[in-house]
């Protein structure tokens, strides 16, 4: 944060973490960011290991990649079309809660 106050031209500028939205929103982004490499890689190994199933079996990543990018699309399009995006990342962050509550 102390390089990109001084900096001319800063990546994101400070002044956007003002807002209130946008903060909760880039907080959200950076833990999925961290979260999504880890579990992409944990996943289809624990049924190759744990389970004992063949690659091919356990080829449960391509279904997760698609359904997010898949998901990415049609709430950029939203947001795009509305304008409105406060929803989203309240939403995004109450789903991995809620599938983890039903375990």
């Amino acid at each position: 944060m102390r390089v990109e106050r001084r900096a001319p031209e800063p990546v994101i500028p400070p002044r956007l973490f003002r807002d209130r939205n946008f903060t909760v929103a880039q907080v959200l982004g950076f833990v999925t960011g961290a979260a999504m490499p880890a579990a992409a890689s944990y996943l289809p190994q624990y049924p190759q290991f744990g389970r004992d199933m063949s690659s091919t079996e356990s080829g449960l990543l391509l279904p997760l990649m698609l359904g997010m990018m898949g998901a990415q699309l049609v709430i950029g399009r939203r947001i795009a079309d509305g304008g409105r995006y406060r929803g989203y990342p309240i939403a995004g962050a109450r789903w991995p809660w809620r599938g983890r509550c039903r375990c």
